[in-house]
């Protein structure tokens, strides 16, 4: 006889690895978005810029799914339902946010990191509107997100699963990434080198390196690259 207390962590693992490989996914249809952008604005699109973008894109993902594994398990324990809901919104949240920094390094071929809170959103908001098109590229990270949420309702209403040792291996593998961000890199001082880096981990490395920078107002113009 199944012990019910062991069961549901047990179901956890079998149907987190599913998710963590949709949001895998999603993140590397992102990149490829990106990277699109930067080939038609002839701005590093290299495929070694690719590679190794779609590697640091993994390796933050990982990460991502290792820190929020016992939160969302805990939740799990308590409804799996609310365990879900969680994770559709901690990993839309991130999804934005990687097309929203990946749109303004389009832009302004600069990496946001703790600058941002040198700008007003107003500055930022008219950086980036003043790019030179706009292209129905832009509306993909918004489509690929409702599609992101409904594989993920997919997987869970059709209570799918794995062996629990793929989340093993996954978590393994995103304990191995953390904090250790855009290990990855094309070759140095060149376009291909800042497309690809993950732009959320950079974000949360310059942050994590100067937690004054808030304080801060930055006197440097924000300038669109085309």
């Amino acid at each position: 006889m199944t012990d019910p207390i062991a069961k549901k962590p047990a179901d956890f693992f079998r149907t987190y690895p599913l998710w963590v490989a949709a949001l895998l996914l999603f993140t590397f249809l992102l990149r490829l978005i990106e990277h699109l952008g930067a080939v038609l604005q002839g701005t590093g699109g290299t495929a070694s810029a690719l590679l190794y973008g779609l590697l640091n894109d993994a390796g933050f993902a990982l990460s991502l799914a290792f820190m929020l594994c016992l939160p969302l398990l805990l939740a799990w324990w308590w409804k799996p339902r609310v365990s879900f809901v969680l994770f559709i919104v901690f990993s839309s949240i991130y999804l934005l946010v990687s097309a929203a920094l990946s749109r303004y390094y389009l832009v302004t071929n600069t990496l946001l990191g703790a600058d941002l809170f040198g700008y007003s959103l107003s500055d930022i908001q008219t950086t980036v509107r003043s790019s030179t098109y706009f292209s129905l590229a832009d509306l993909l990270p918004m489509a690929l997100l409702v599609l992101f949420v409904a594989a993920v309702r997919w997987v869970q209403k059709r209570s799918l699963q794995v062996f629990p040792w793929a989340a093993g291996l996954l978590l393994l593998a995103g304990m191995g990434c953390t904090f250790r961000y855009n290990a990855f890199s094309a070759q140095p001082g060149t376009p291909g080198a800042n497309l690809s880096v993950n732009k959320c981990a950079y974000f949360v490395n310059a942050n994590l390196a100067d937690g004054n920078t808030g304080s801060k107002r930055s006197h440097l113009p924000l300038t669109p690259c085309c």
